[in-house]
């Protein structure tokens, strides 16, 4: 599953920019305490969204989604 098909299926109000924060800052804090997989499967994740915003992409987002998007962690 992507992140775009989660944020489809939640059913709160999502704001994407905020969940890029989120994700960013949570990539970050993975990246410090060595947890590199984890870190890559975000940074997957911001690609995925940040893809979506651009104009022309084909792949918009429905407005309803989830503020966070949380990686499995081990």
């Amino acid at each position: 599953m992507n992140s775009a098909s989660v944020l489809r299926e939640a059913d709160e109000k999502f704001d994407i920019h905020e969940a890029i924060q989120d994700i960013e800052r949570e990539m970050l804090e993975a990246a410090e305490a060595l947890e590199f997989e984890r870190a890559a499967m975000l940074r997957d994740q911001l690609f995925e969204l940040k893809n979506a915003l651009k104009p022309g992409s084909g792949r918009a987002l429905i407005p309803s989604g989830r503020s966070r998007l949380k990686a499995s962690r081990h």
